[in-house]
Parts: C-alpha cells; sequence; structure tokens
C-alpha cells in the first residue's frame, strides 16, 4: 500500500515582489460545497484543519491585487509539504502570475506547451 500525504493544508499568499500579503482572504471549497474563509497571518499563511489530498478549491482574494482561484487534491498534483502557493499582481494582470513549479508559467505569464514569448 502506497504512503499517502496527511499534511494539513497551508495557503501562502504573496504580491509578485515576494512580499506575504497580510489578511488576504483564503476561501477553500470542498466537493460537498462546505466553504471555509481564513485570513492570511502576517508571514501570508492561511492554516486550513483539512487535508492538502482533499479535492477543494481554493480562492484568493487581497486588497488592490487581482484574485486567483484553482483546484487542489483529488486528481490535482498535490505538493509534498502540504504548502499551495498563490503569488497575486495587480488588478487587470493574470492573478496567477507564476507557479513555482513550472518555468513556463514563469517566463510567460501563462501555462504554454511550447513557451514562446
Amino acid at each position: 500500500m502506497a504512503a499517502t500525504n496527511t499534511h494539513s493544508l497551508t495557503v501562502v499568499v504573496t504580491g509578485i515582489d515576494g512580499s506575504p500579503l497580510v489578511n488576504a482572504r483564503v476561501t477553500r471549497v470542498a466537493l460537498d460545497r462546505e466553504h471555509i474563509t481564513v485570513t492570511s497571518d502576517a508571514r501570508g499563511k492561511a492554516r486550513f484543519d483539512a487535508s492538502s489530498n482533499d479535492a477543494a478549491t481554493v480562492t484568493v482574494i487581497a486588497a488592490g491585487m487581482a484574485p486567483d482561484s484553482r483546484e487542489i487534491g483529488g486528481n490535482y498534483p498535490v505538493r509534498l509539504n502540504g504548502v499551495e502557493e498563490f503569488v497575486l499582481g495587480p488588478p487587470g494582470r493574470l492573478g496567477r502570475l507564476q507557479q513555482p513549479s513550472d518555468p513556463s508559467v514563469r517566463r510567460c505569464r501563462r501555462r504554454t506547451r511550447h513557451p514562446v514569448c
């Protein structure tokens, strides 16, 4: 039997300059439509009493920034440490400016099969 990740879910919210975004509203909506909203702390962290393996949608809203939302857990890749990183940009730009593990997004500001910017 394969080992499973049982880390609780932590969301880290930063701006494009890498600084933590304090008091961002982070909402987790489970498949059964149960939703929980918490705010990020001084380090930009928001913690949920739920496994990072559980399928859900996480949405982040911060004052003066474009919101971002993504599916986690379930059939989506799960980070080994249970931490989901959200990098928010100013309104009018993509909310998900950089996905640390995906160089094509980092380079082109969008997901592409063959990055050409």
